[in-house]
């Protein structure tokens, strides 16, 4: 019985991270107490607050022109953590994005519906950018329409920098409530 609780809470708050992370812009908070489901992390680095938005007709076009001065913040997070990433991280996480070939970007034919378990939170200047889980490989909307996003290594990285675990792959000993 205990389980079956305990399984019931954690999808619940799985979904709801799910929905609020996709749906909300970061906030600046690092204080647990007034960002609940998300562990405590350091500020990320404004890179520069008079970041624009980028002006481009394609999310491979938005992939090869976005460059860290776009960035103001950048939170990766998955259905059990989120964390601002460090400007190291951007770095990265722009290099990664920015060699994305054209080709790897596929209009999905119909809305992929898997809760995304992981992701990464772009915001430049007014705009936010989400990237997460789909089916196979990673997802982006952009301008109204969903995209497939084949890339192993971006996908790889969105894992390492949210923490992710699969679902149900976590150790038991950690979350066993008694």
């Amino acid at each position: 019985m205990k389980k079956t609780a305990l399984v019931s809470i954690i999808l619940v708050l799985a979904l709801l991270l799910a929905f609020t992370g996709c749906s909300k812009k970061p906030t600046d908070n690092t204080d647990p107490s007034q960002n609940p489901g998300s562990e405590a992390t350091s500020p990320t680095p404004h890179i520069n607050d008079e970041a624009k938005d980028i002006d481009a007709e394609s999310p491979a076009d938005w992939a090869a022109g976005i460059k860290v001065e776009n960035i103001t913040k950048a939170q990766a997070w998955s259905h059990v953590t989120a964390k601002d990433l460090s400007a190291e991280e951007i770095a990265e996480l722009v290099k990664l994005i920015n060699g994305i070939e054209a080709n790897k970007f596929t209009q999905a034919d119909e809305k992929d519906t898997k809760t995304a378990e992981f992701g990464v939170e772009i915001t430049c200047g007014e705009d936010v950018y989400v990237i997460s889980q789909a089916k196979s490989g990673l997802k982006m909307n952009f301008k109204g329409a969903e995209w497939l996003i084949d890339n192993g290594k971006l996908e790889s990285f969105i894992k390492d920098q949210s923490s992710w675990v699969k679902f149900g792959d976590a150790d038991s000993s950690a979350t066993d409530i008694g």
